[in-house]
């Protein structure tokens, strides 16, 4: 993960001056691996995620209007993958890093870190940076990856 130079001057400056209402609710965005730009929203607490772990996730996915276009939230679905496994879009498992259980973390993931110059379908323009909003919900050390829903349905037919 790399973080922009600027991003440490900025928040040792919030820091120092925690006690002017300017910096109070100033909100930070750094820049990691991809592309990929965050803002904490929620510090978790706990062990920090990080590439081979079991994680779940509660997301939405907004276009740069603000139109949401897959929300887990709503539907009460908790995504699990684990982290550098290749199943979710690169600028997920690239955002997700570094978060800890019960932490709120904003992304927004350049096209080069999701369905890029093609998009996806009639949902995902191409060349669109999407909006993606993920609390951690479940964080485990290590763990076999997650059986996808083509695996499940090709072992279910093999019976």
């Amino acid at each position: 993960m790399s973080i922009s130079r600027t991003a440490p001057i900025a928040l040792l400056g919030c820091i120092l001056l925690a006690g002017l209402p300017a910096c109070q609710d100033r909100a930070i965005t750094l820049a990691m691996d991809g592309g990929v730009k965050y803002d904490d929203v929620t510090l978790g607490q706990g062990t920090a995620a990080q590439e081979g772990m079991l994680v779940g996730v509660s997301y939405t996915v907004a276009l740069p209007d603000g139109t949401v276009i897959i929300d887990t939230f709503e539907q009460k679905r908790v995504h699990r993958f684990v982290i550098g496994d290749g199943t979710v879009v690169p600028g997920l498992d690239i955002g997700i890093r570094g978060m800890q259980r019960g932490g709120v973390r904003k992304l927004s993931v350049p096209p080069r870190s999701h369905y890029g110059k093609h998009g996806y379908a009639d949902i995902i323009p191409p060349n669109t940076t999407l909006q993606f909003t993920v609390h951690l919900v479940e964080l485990q050390p290590s763990g076999p990856r997650p059986e996808t829903m083509a695996e499940r349905r090709m072992r279910q037919l093999r019976r």
